[in-house]
């Protein structure tokens, strides 16, 4: 029985580790969309601005190329597309970025905005003149890097230089829940995602397999107790009320 209940609670310990190695999975399935909406943005980016400075400035290029390259991403965002001077030639309505230098010598810089509220990926030429900007609202990563059919109580926040995006903000810790956290580097390594959420150690289905061996056992006692007492103990008391009633002159002991 002793040996039983270790084991089960080892087999619990263990199937507890390997459910929260699973939960904290998802943490690479959100980064690799962020890496992915990054990178698509930044290719699709450079073509929509090599044709637009191709194009003559009075030339209405530009809807369609904003439509072709808001069409081509995984999630919606503002765009903004420069000429080989460095004067914004095209963008989204309503957007209109504050030129800045990109200090990257990759020729891009991610970065968060002071409020938290906005991710913008601006790329630059090799003579560091601006390229073009992206920027992608709270909101739009938030739905981007939560998996349909998984429970959404989880913390996810974005940093990078000082600066922290909050996604999401749903875990509340529980009683017999265990808090679990990682990060994932994000744009080769300038932004961190991280992500804190509630791995529950032991499940009902595992106590059960723990107190399965003690029912047995307390089982197997009550049983025992029952045989031995109605089987053994009780003919052996009649038996000795019997004998110790026997007086010499009685008839013969029927037992």
């Amino acid at each position: 029985g002793i040996i039983a209940i270790v084991a089960s609670i080892y087999s619990a310990g263990e199937n507890g580790a390997q459910r929260a190695e699973q939960t904290l999975a998802r943490l690479q399935d959100k980064a690799e969309r962020l890496d992915e909406l990054l990178a698509r943005s930044a290719g699709a980016m450079r073509a929509a601005s090599t044709a637009v400075a191709a194009a003559p400035i009075d030339s209405p290029i530009c809807e369609r190329v904003l439509a072709r390259l808001s069409g081509l991403q995984t999630a919606p965002g503002s765009y903004a597309l420069y000429g080989p001077d460095g004067a914004m030639r095209c963008s989204s309505p309503g957007f209109a970025p504050p030129p800045a230098p990109v200090s990257d010598r990759s020729g891009q810089q991610v970065e968060i905005s002071p409020d938290g509220e906005t991710l913008r990926l601006t790329l630059s030429t090799a003579n560091r003149t601006i390229e073009a900007v992206a920027e992608f609202s709270r909101d739009v990563l938030r739905e981007l890097t939560y998996i349909p059919g998984t429970r959404a109580n989880f913390n996810l926040e974005l940093t990078g230089a000082g600066r922290r995006m909050v996604l999401r903000d749903d875990y509340r810790n529980m009683p017999f829940v265990e808090t679990v956290s990682d990060v994932a580097p994000i744009a080769e390594g300038r932004m961190q995602l991280r992500i804190t959420l509630g791995a529950v150690p032991i499940r009902a289905i595992d106590v059960l397999l723990i107190l399965l061996p003690v029912m047995m056992w307390i089982g197997a006692g009550i049983i025992g107790w029952w045989i031995v007492n109605r089987q053994l103990l009780r003919p052996l008391a009649r038996i000795q009320g019997v004998v110790s009633s026997y007086r010499p002159g009685d008839r013969p002991l029927e037992l």
